[in-house]
């Protein structure tokens, strides 16, 4: 309540979704390895806040394709909190979030089961559903050539009247493809080339990318002032 000089514990309760993933008795929704929240700014839902989490009973090799994405949002500044349905890709995990000015969500998501590019979708209800996912053209999901994504962030710049989102991830062609018997299973090699990729039109295009670092690099994350 001070601006973050002083903190309290608080309880929460989580709802489940209609499968009842999320109830506070299976003890099942990870936020490990995610992206900050966001508070929605725009829209019927403004002052929501949205966190992404993923449907995780367990991360041996067997559960890996029935994970899912999806996220959790609270309209009492926290004290309660409804998880949403399920980004429509099993075998996701680690997401990110950002709001575009006409309040639609864009969420970016990480998969660890086939070879190719980010996965997207949007939501149209401040983050109860996510629908229309489809597979980037242009940004990686970590290195290419490997089904084993890497978690990157995603952030709109807080520049009036437009919506200009900054997206960072590994810019290299160096993965590797796991055995077909370990399919989702971790493989790091040629987790380098750490890169932000620039949108000005909320997510359509990504025109601008720039070089970080060239060298071993992995997870990111974004800040804005």
């Amino acid at each position: 309540q001070d601006a973050g000089r002083t903190w309290k514990q608080e309880a929460i309760k989580v709802r489940p979704n209609l499968m009842g993933h999320g109830s506070s008795e299976k003890k099942n929704l990870g936020a490990g390895a995610m992206q900050p929240g966001i508070t929605l700014l725009f829209g019927k839902h403004k002052g929501r806040l949205l966190m992404p989490v993923r449907w995780i009973p367990s991360n041996s090799l067997p559960w890996r394709p029935s994970i899912y994405n999806t996220a959790i949002y609270s309209d009492d500044r926290g004290k309660t909190w409804q998880t949403t349905m399920p980004f429509p890709v099993l075998g996701t995990g680690e997401a990110a979030l950002a709001e575009i000015s006409d309040g639609r969500i864009l969420y970016s998501s990480r998969e660890h089961m086939s070879r190719g590019n980010r996965f997207f979708a949007w939501s149209h209800d401040g983050g109860a559903r996510w629908l229309n996912f489809w597979r980037s053209r242009i940004l990686p999901d970590g290195a290419r050539g490997t089904s084993y994504g890497c978690m990157g962030g995603l952030i709109r710049l807080p520049v009036k009247d437009r919506d200009i989102l900054l997206y960072p991830n590994l810019d290299t062609d160096k993965g590797v493809m796991p055995p077909i018997e370990e399919a989702g299973a971790s493989r790091g090699q040629g987790r380098e080339r750490i890169t932000v990729w620039a949108s000005f039109d909320g997510g359509s295009t990504w025109p601008v990318r720039r070089l970080v670092f060239d060298g071993p690099s992995a997870y990111s994350c974004l800040g804005v002032g």
